[in-house]
């Protein structure tokens, strides 16, 4: 991504972050960038690519902080594991009003799907390596770590939807509900891998 559309992304999370999509608008992206409007559609066609490029960076920020977390595994695993959910949470609350937007339609878009489909296997697949290294270390009991992974990142995820879901239908946002969804998320890693973590002294 060149310096410029890094610019514009930039100028952009922090409108949807707090604005929401449907309340952005190009020409407020544009005069933030201090920018022609003709200038910003040069960069991006509409508004929905602009905002897939604002999810990528978010994505990708996040994925590089996964590495750094996986790569300093020391036969810490749940530590880890927690430390995983922890960022999720973080980043989720820092840009909750896209999460949680005013016009789901962005999301039904297929190159937004095949965006989020994209980021969710690199999800299982990190979460795959940390359990393949508890495996490999000793501490992580599984007979199948792949099978384990998915398992795991479906529980998770559908912890966190069950939540999400509950503030879309209450029509309120509400931060304090993520930390609720984390602690439960936490609560079912504990119920998970009681008896499977094993310490050495």
């Amino acid at each position: 991504m060149s310096s410029r559309k890094e610019e514009i992304v930039e100028a952009a999370s922090k409108r949807f972050s707090h604005f929401g999509f449907a309340k952005t608008t190009m020409n407020e992206i544009a005069d933030d960038l201090r920018i022609t409007k003709a200038n910003l559609y040069y960069y991006y066609a509409d508004k929905a690519a602009l905002f897939r490029d604002v999810i990528r960076s978010i994505m990708d920020e996040i994925q590089l902080l996964d590495i750094e977390l996986i790569n300093a595994y020391k036969n810490n695993f749940l530590e880890v594991i927690y430390e995983w959910l922890d960022l999720r949470s973080r980043y989720i609350k820092k840009h909750y009003v896209i999460y949680f937007n005013d016009n789901m339609e962005c999301f039904r878009d297929p190159l937004m799907k095949e965006l989020i489909d994209e980021y969710h296997t690199k999800d299982f697949e990190n979460l795959a390596r940390l359990m393949e290294m508890a495996k490999q270390s000793g501490e992580l009991q599984s007979s199948d770590v792949r099978e384990d992974a998915e398992i795991l990142s479906e529980i998770i995820k559908g912890i966190g939807v069950l939540h999400t879901m509950t503030e879309i239908f209450s029509g309120m946002m509400n931060k304090d509900k993520f930390d609720y969804a984390l602690e439960s998320q936490k609560k079912a890693i504990r119920f998970i891998f009681q008896g499977k973590i094993i310490t050495h002294k």
